[in-house]
């Protein structure tokens, strides 16, 4: 990182800083989920990370005590005073399917709020918040509703996890101190007040925008209907080649061969002879319905498919 002043503390100040960045982006394999990012960004047009502070984590530093009364504050699961945490920043790679937007603005960078989705532990959300335990356990035998699908899982096969909602309102003219609300569903709102952070705690890379519309766009957009066309091309491929590849026998009924040692590689054909004279075994010539022409356009469209990502 750069400095403003080159006096000798300042630089001193800037080295320290910079360890401890680096630390940090070790610490949280930062590193990962930006290389996670940039490929969900490849595929989907755009990729996200969320970046929460989660005070439950880190090493213990006090008991918890009611702000108001000055009462220890007692956990009713276990009945033992709970305990403040040092807490630790969090880390989470989302898609665009985990990303609520308002879609009639312009571009991203005018979005005002979203709403993120996120896949927690149930177990974990009944600690946090026991007064909603009941809620907690419905949600997750909800999970087959199409609005709790995610990419590349299925959450219906693990019941330990359940699809939270976090509001994000900028700070704005109209919502001074921003906003924030963590929810289960319209009737379960867990979290509710001003916006924690400076700014919304997710963080986007787009392979390229849209214009004059919030979402991203990716080549691998372009690409589909040449993968669609590639695929169909290659199994009429296959299916041609597994069909006329081997080679097929026609035996005429009384010729006396062994078709055991026939029947390993080659396909046998019995058919009646017509004739005084009878018939022999011979092969059975079919010609393949596969041209050069087919193999020419297969080439054109993985030429056209390298040209798009090169």
């Amino acid at each position: 990182t750069m400095c403003a002043n080159s006096d000798e503390k300042t630089l001193e100040q800037n080295k320290l800083g910079q360890q401890l960045l680096d630390y940090e982006t070790r610490a949280h394999r930062v590193n990962d989920y930006l290389k996670q990012c940039a490929e969900d960004a490849l595929w989907a047009g755009e990729g996200f990370i969320y970046k929460g502070w989660n005070p439950n984590l880190g090493e213990e530093v006090a008991p918890d005590m009611n702000t108001d009364s000055g009462a220890p504050e007692m956990d009713p699961a276990t009945g033992q005073q709970k305990v403040l945490h040092v807490g630790d920043w969090e880390f989470e790679n989302l898609t665009t399917l985990d990303i609520i937007r308002d879609v009639d603005v312009l571009s991203y960078q005018q979005l005002e709020w979203v709403i993120v989705r996120r896949f927690e532990n149930k177990w974990n959300l009944v600690v946090q918040y026991p007064q909603f335990k009941d809620a907690i356990m419905r949600a997750s035998w909800a999970l087959t509703d199409r609005r709790n699908s995610k990419f590349g899982y299925s959450a219906d096969n693990h019941r330990d996890l359940v699809p939270t909602f976090e509001f994000f309102h900028n700070k704005t003219v109209a919502v001074p101190n921003g906003r924030q609300t963590k929810f289960l569903d319209a009737d379960t709102v867990l979290f509710d007040g001003p916006l924690a952070y400076s700014a919304r705690p997710v963080y986007r890379c787009a392979y390229a925008e849209l214009r004059n519309n919030p979402f991203g766009w990716t080549v691998g957009f372009s690409l589909l209907p040449l993968a669609e066309a590639n695929n169909r091309l290659t199994s009429t491929l296959l299916t041609n080649v597994a069909t006329f590849g081997v080679t097929r026998v026609l035996n005429p009924r009384g010729a006396n061969i062994s078709l055991q040692a026939l029947l390993e590689n080659l396909a046998v054909i019995d058919y009646t002879p017509t004739g005084p004279s009878g018939g022999k075994p011979e092969v059975l010539n079919m010609s393949n319905p596969i041209t050069k022409e087919v193999g020419d356009l297969l080439k054109f469209i993985n030429d056209k498919m390298e040209t798009y990502v090169s």
